[in-house]
């Protein structure tokens, strides 16, 4: 700031007023200066004249100013007198005054008054402060010629300050803003007419809104400037009005933004101040941009992508600067690309994966130190050594760097500006790199939060694929299992069961071939009871408990898998002697790997599994397991054929002893009967022809009651036959058989032709009942008579023929109360079980002295077999 105080000199007016605002005394400076505000001669302005009347005509304004004052309020205002009222030419710059008004008391009479102190700096250093204000102020006339213009960037916009006092704002305007200013000006004048104060020259600053620049203490005052002109008597324009006009100077990278306010001023014109805005609306529009990148990185769009925009956004915004992103290489010590716009390809591609270091041009020395590298030219700069002719050839001659960083300091890359002029950072562009920077490191986390996100889906989904596979596993090993255990439930044969569990085993664990082993009585050695992918002669008929892969598992009561080596030698999964750490002989060359599992039932081994793998394996513990798993149904198949072979050994010792019991019951009395009676018939025929007769004719019911008993047996023995056997022809030999051992009466009646059309499964139920009922004859009833009726006949019904059947079963017995006899009494419950099994219904009704009849009846489609 250059020294003014040698061209500064001071001048005080004052003047005291009373409480009636009458001038009580004043200087002559105050005087002559009142006198051309209120337009009154020097003599006028004496003590006891009323000030607000002399100020009335000239300016009110001034005047309520004093009434505030008596009324205790202090102020300041400035005021800038030019031409005539400041004793210079018409337009000239000439004085101004900081006046200071204030209230005080008389202590002497106790009265108030008014005490005004005007401070007169000269237009030297006036101007000198002006001039070197950042903002512009020009004021207009009411015709829009400029009175008076100060301002540090006037000369870069409108030109030199002499060559535009009294001429009008258009013309001197740039070519961008004539019109839009001419508009403003008028908009804020209004449609009023021009006009002025009165007193040539005259601007009361306290009255202009919008100035700024000059300090005071109670507001700052508005830019000094005359308004020469105007009709007197003309109203003024409206001081409340402002417009705003946005125009832009210069090209390129030399591009700048100003910002002009048109104020009403006075009474007489306007004030425009004029603000540059570059970096301001440069700001504004890279915190737009900067939204747009954040819109865009929020959408998940491809990452070089969302790179390039925020490079092509800082660059709309910096005119002339070229923007290059590059990212650390996970190595920690290389650069990688990760975007660029407007760079030349060529350059782009050199640098890729540039080493970072300490002369590394600016980003891989910003990446090597983690601090700003500014490089304002490349030619000079010895930190870029290496790569000055790469840089120089692309026309590239500054670049400054800032190193992106994350929480702990560490680099992630670079954000940097080339320019292709020699160029030092402002602090709006020192900003923006740092902003730039920012914004970087915040796609890189979006990016690494991105790929997290992702890496736990692709997680998650093969979790649930493996779950999935898992699931369907379980759900295979189940349905396999529930189809061993039908088979061994069913009536296949052992050998059967056994392939079907193997063949299972080899599917759920992937194996190439098995065999299955049986232990035998004697619990020392095993034998092959079944196989599957093996050539039955290559295998071990016999294996000893202990010996070999088979033999130790046994021994060691857990699965035991043994593998060949890479170099084709033993390599053991088992553990225990040396035999069954090696590959079975008809093992080796065909397959890698074997697993034998032990098959052990109530704690008892009852033989081994054997499975092949082509391939080396190494089994989870569920694939174990599985094998175990496979490994006890074969023990249960195993051990069912033990009972079952039991079971069926004590229910043929059981129908022997019942067959048995029924010859001595039943066939054998009948023959002894017919014995006693052959023997004594000669003699009785001798005596008696008639008793003779009678006794031949009872010898001849008791052999036929005995064969039709021993057919009956023979049925026994065979149970198809019940089925290939006509019901009636059934029925026939019952009745005969019942005949014959218990001598009653029994008559059998057939009624209709097609019992032969009815179900096996029926034609077995009816006669197993029929078979109890006369057993409970024979037991209970002491009956002289039976009568066995069957009725057969086919009906039709609305869905078709239908067989309709029924047996009754009567006797003249002793009978029962129904009512007191419970269901297991007489077999009662086997026969309502046996007919409710084929859909018939069995009805009971008896008498104690009445006798007894049961009925069985069924209704269904006739058999077509």
């Amino acid at each position: 700031m250059p020294d003014f105080t040698a061209a500064l000199t001071k001048r005080l007016a004052a003047v005291t007023l009373d409480d009636r605002l009458n001038i009580v005394q004043c200087d002559a400076a105050w005087a002559e200066v009142l006198a051309r505000l209120a337009k009154c001669s020097p003599e006028a302005i004496r003590p006891g004249a009323n000030l607000p009347a002399l100020m009335e005509l000239g300016f009110p304004r001034l005047a309520r100013r004093y009434a505030r004052a008596a009324a205790g309020e202090t102020s300041y205002d400035r005021i800038v007198l030019s031409g005539e009222a400041g004793g210079g030419p018409r337009g000239a710059m000439s004085s101004s005054w900081d006046v200071y008004v204030f209230p005080i008391s008389f202590g002497d009479c106790g009265g108030s008054g008014v005490v005004e102190l005007a401070v007169r700096m000269e237009s030297a250093i006036e101007t000198a402060l002006l001039d070197s204000l950042p903002d512009t102020f020009i004021i207009l006339d009411g015709r829009g010629r400029i009175a008076g213009c100060h301002g540090r960037s006037l000369p870069d916009v409108f030109g030199p300050a002499e060559r535009m006092i009294g001429r009008s704002i258009v013309e001197v305007a740039p070519r961008s803003a004539k019109t839009r200013l001419k508009a403003a000006f008028d908009q804020v004048m209004g449609d009023a007419p021009e006009s002025g104060s009165g007193v040539p020259g005259v601007s009361d600053a306290s009255d202009a809104s919008g100035a700024s620049g000059v300090p005071g203490p109670s507001r700052p005052p508005t830019a000094p400037g005359s308004m020469p002109g105007g009709a007197p008597g003309a109203s003024p324009a409206d001081e409340s009005a402002v417009a705003t006009v946005e125009f832009g100077v210069g090209l390129g990278a030399e591009a700048r933004t100003f910002e002009a306010r048109v104020t009403a001023f006075s009474d007489v014109g306007a004030i425009i101040i004029v603000r540059e805005v570059t970096e301001a609306r440069r700001a504004q529009a890279i915190q737009a941009g900067q939204s747009r990148f954040l819109e865009l990185l929020a959408r998940g769009g491809d990452f070089a992508d969302v790179l390039t925009s925020l490079i092509r956004i800082i660059e709309e915004q910096t005119p002339g600067m070229s923007g290059l992103v590059l990212l650390m290489d996970p190595d920690g010590r290389h650069l990688r690309l990760g975007a660029s716009a407007s760079l030349p390809w060529e350059y782009v591609d050199t640098i890729e994966g540039m080493s970072i270091g300490p002369s590394a041009g600016s980003c891989g020395t910003a990446a090597y130190l983690g601090s700003r590298v500014i490089v304002e030219n490349i030619a000079e700069d010895p930190r870029w050594a290496g790569l000055r002719d790469l840089a120089l050839k692309y026309g590239l001659r500054s670049c400054w760097s800032e190193p992106v960083l994350d929480d702990n300091g560490n680099v992630l890359g670079t954000f940097a500006m080339y320019f292709r002029t020699v160029k030092s950072p402002t602090g709006a562009e020192i900003r923006v790199i740092e902003m730039a920077a920012r914004l970087v490191r915040v796609a890189l986390e979006q990016r690494r939060a991105k790929e997290e996100v992702e890496a736990a889906y692709e997680q998650l989904e093969r979790r649930i694929e493996e779950r999935t596979r898992e699931i369907e596993q379980r759900r295979r090993v189940a349905e396999g299992l529930r189809e061993i255990l039908a088979a061994l439930n069913s009536s296949r044969s052992l050998d059967e069961v056994l392939e079907l569990i193997l063949e299972q085993a080899e599917d759920f664990l992937q194996a190439e071939a098995g065999a299955l082993y049986r232990m035998q009585p004697d619990g020392q050695s095993l034998t092959m009871a079944a196989f599957k992918g093996l050539a039955a002669a290559g295998l071990d008929a016999q294996v000893n408990v202990g010996d070999g892969v088979l033999g130790w598992a046994v021994a060691s009561g857990r699965p035991v898998v043994v593998s060949e080596s890479p170099d084709h030698g033993a390599s053991s999964k088992a553990r225990g002697a040396a035999e069954g750490s090696k590959l079975p002989h008809w093992a080796r060359g065909k397959f890698r790997t074997v697993m034998a599992v032990p098959l052990v039932a109530k704690g008892q081994s009852t033989g081994a599994i054997a499975l092949c793998f082509a391939k080396l394996r190494w089994f989870a513990r569920d694939e174990l397991e599985l094998a175990v798993s496979f490994a006890d149904q074969a023990a249960l198949a195993l051990d069912n054929a033990v009972l079952r072979e039991r079971a069926e050994g004590a229910a043929v010792a059981a129908e022997r002893s019942r067959l048995a019991r029924e010859l001595h019951d039943a066939v054998t009395q009948t023959l002894f009967s017919a014995s006693m009676i052959s023997d004594v018939l000669p003699r009785i025929w001798e005596n008696n022809p008639s008793e003779g007769r009678a006794r031949l004719e009872q010898l001849r019911k008791l052999t036929r009651g005995a064969l039709a008993e021993m057919r009956s047996l023979l049925l026994e023995l065979r149970p198809t036959a019940l089925s290939d056997v006509g019901l009636a022809d059934l029925l026939k030999q019952l009745v005969e058989a019942h005949a014959g051992r218990s001598g009653a009466e029994v008559d059998l009646k057939l009624v209709g032709e097609c019992s032969c059309m009815l179900p096996p499964a029926v034609r077995l139920v009816f006669y197993r009942i029929a078979q109890e009922c006369l057993s409970n004859v024979v037991k209970h009833s002491r009956a002289t008579h039976v009568t066995v009726g069957l009725n057969c006949e086919e009906r039709r019904h609305s869905d078709g023929f239908r067989l309709t059947a029924s047996l009754v079963v009567r006797d003249n017995g002793v009978g029962f109360d129904v009512s007191a006899v419970t269901a297991e009494h007489m077999g009662l419950r086997i026969m309502t079980e046996r007919a409710a099994g084929v859909g018939a219904d069995v009805a009971v009704t008896s008498e104690p002295g009445v006798g007894t009849c049961i009925e069985l009846t069924w209704s269904g489609p006739a058999w077509e077999g």
